[in-house]
């Protein structure tokens, strides 16, 4: 893998066609969202790409054919498909060819060199999303099926085809989907499924066959609660964009945990817009466009350049302590035992104004961070921020806004359970923050 990685950058070719951004932790996107044009299929499960040359690709409502925006160019230029079926969905490769599935379950390419299409092959059933890794492997989601294949080609040639996620028959396990929609490959090979009625994302290592809950429904740490998920985005650092359909809304991860990003309904984030979300994706700028399929038209919401902050590298304060078998216990995931060791901290802020929480330890931390008040009985209530890893130095990094007369609780624990150990809060910003232990 690392050789093809190599390649890729030797030669100059982009690791991927599609646009990874790397957004800052407060990233926001204008709710109030314009059209991009009204003449888009937009029908659940359908499609649009945007290329690193913000070159938008898009399917026709009425007829067979594939639209076509060169970035700043209003007419789009119109290619003719050769099927009469209804087009599905595309992918577009690095060299500007594009895949098409149709609705008559064929699989077909149109070369950009030469502006011909060739068939690549009929399966069973509609591909239903597809993908390309860094390897020009395609992948094919077969939602009747509930699985996903991978064709890998040799030149033009189709060698083989391989069923890298699920056996083929719908479930619930770890290695089992219930008609998966979108899917995302990244550079090490792993696969991210919208495993659509099992409301959850799964993550499959490349080669495992059992995959992880990342998001959604199974999943043993706190995430957040989908319905019908259909559609996922990975950005540069590997944080989750989900299209979570049928609760209206777009869901974003980071190190503050997930959020909502559009259609939200919250006491601090409110949408004037309904969306019912498919497909998603970004340009080259970060805005985020969605394929809003209940009205059928594709939405463009703004990326707010003044939603990231720059919060200074002074320390204001220090926390330092030491989990030990002394410290009572809960359960940080959702369907373990209370074995996790934990320190809860009252913080109280001197001015609004957006700050850093940063863990630093020999364990392995988690952080959460509460608003108001914290139940150990009752861990998701109140959440407002929550990460951990199992491997790094600086195992959480919150960046939020904090305001007086709120109280605020951060609790400590470990990422494994069971674990003791010492471990610092800093707190960076431009005015002081008091820290206080509760309990114990």
């Amino acid at each position: 893998m690392f050789f093809i990685l190599l390649m890729l950058f030797i030669n100059g070719i982009e690791v991927f066609s599609i646009n990874q951004h790397k957004f800052c932790p407060t990233a926001k996107w204008n709710s109030d969202a314009s059209t991009f044009n009204e003449k888009i299929i937009a029908i659940k499960g359908s499609s649009m790409f945007i290329d690193k040359k913000n070159t938008i690709y898009a399917l026709s409502r009425d007829k067979a054919r594939i639209l076509i925006w060169p970035s700043g160019q209003i007419q789009p230029i119109i290619i003719n498909c050769t099927t009469e079926a209804r087009l599905h969905f595309m992918f577009v490769s690095n060299i500007g060819d594009i895949y098409i599935s149709a609705t008559d379950n064929t699989i077909t390419q149109w070369i950009a060199n030469t502006n011909e299409f060739v068939d690549i092959m009929t399966l069973g059933t509609l591909c239903w999303s597809m993908f390309i890794d860094v390897s020009d492997n395609l992948y094919c989601t077969m939602l009747t099926h509930h699985k996903v294949i991978r064709m890998f080609f040799k030149g033009d040639i189709l060698m083989n085809i391989k069923e890298i996620a699920a056996t083929g028959f719908g479930g619930s396990g770890p290695h089992e989907l219930e008609r998966p929609h979108g899917i995302f490959v990244d550079t090490n090979f792993d696969l991210y499924v919208a495993d659509c009625d099992n409301q959850r994302i799964q993550f499959f290592l490349s080669g495992e066959k059992n995959g992880k809950t990342v998001a959604g429904r199974t999943s043993l740490d706190i995430t957040i609660t989908l319905h019908d998920p259909v559609s996922i985005v990975l950005d540069a650092d590997k944080y989750l964009f989900i299209s979570d359909s049928l609760n209206h809304r777009i869901i974003g991860s980071g190190p503050n945990g997930f959020r909502c990003l559009i259609g939200c309904r919250s006491e601090d984030v409110e949408s004037d817009q309904s969306i019912s979300p498919a497909h998603l994706t970004f340009d080259v700028d970060g805005n985020m466009f969605v394929i809003d399929y209940n009205d059928a038209r594709i939405q463009k919401f703004d990326i707010e350049k003044d939603s990231c902050v720059n919060v200074p590298t002074t320390i204001q304060t220090v926390y330092s302590s030491t989990l030990t078998t002394n410290h009572s216990m809960f359960s940080r995931t959702i369907f373990n035992n209370s074995n996790y060791y934990y320190e809860a901290i009252q913080i109280a802020v001197t001015k609004n104004d957006f700050y850093i929480l940063t863990g630093n330890s020999t364990i392995n931390l988690y952080g959460f961070l509460y608003k108001d008040f914290f139940s150990p009985f009752i861990p998701t209530a109140n959440l407002i921020a929550w990460y951990g890893n199992c491997c790094d130095k600086e195992q959480f990094k919150f960046t939020l806004e904090l305001k007086i007369g709120i109280k605020y609780i951060l609790v400590i624990t470990t990422y494994n359970p069971r674990v003791i150990g010492s471990f610092s809060i800093i707190l960076f910003g431009s005015n002081m923050v008091h820290f206080e232990q509760i309990g114990e």
